[in-house]
């Protein structure tokens, strides 16, 4: 009677165990495949004197599916620029807007964030070249 109540023992913990290792890796597994990021192409400021366009496409390479980009032009923390959208995997999205912070020559550095469906929010600094028209 011992002999099998220790056997019986035995195998319900190692279920235990199993089913905490198939918990762990279910969860390893939904991080791993759900990857946010993005990345951006054609940056540009152009200075009007009294106010600046800037024009940069944002494309999502990342799983996630992006619903919104910020734009902070003077990376002073306050994103003036902001827009909605949602950008599947592989698509891209141009931003063009006017702002009248002040800018640098011949580089500015600029923040861009962008927010996931899941909420989860990504910054990246960029570098853009600025152009007097």
């Amino acid at each position: 009677m011992e002999a099998s109540l220790t056997k019986l023992l035995v195998v319900v913990v190692s279920i235990a165990i199993a089913g905490m290792i198939l918990g762990l890796l279910w969860t390893m597994w939904g991080s791993f495949a759900s990857s946010h990021d993005f990345s951006i192409s054609a940056p540009i400021i152009y200075d009007f004197g009294g106010n600046r366009r800037i024009l940069v496409s944002v494309k999502n390479i990342g799983s996630v599916a992006i619903t919104r980009i910020q734009v902070d032009p003077d990376n002073d923390g306050t994103y003036e620029i902001s827009v909605s959208t949602t950008l599947k995997q592989g698509e891209e999205c141009q931003v063009d807007r006017t702002f009248t912070d002040s800018v640098s020559y011949p580089k500015q550095t600029v923040a861009i964030r962008v927010t996931f469906q899941d909420g989860k929010t990504l910054t990246k600094l960029f570098e853009f070249p600025v152009t007097r028209a």
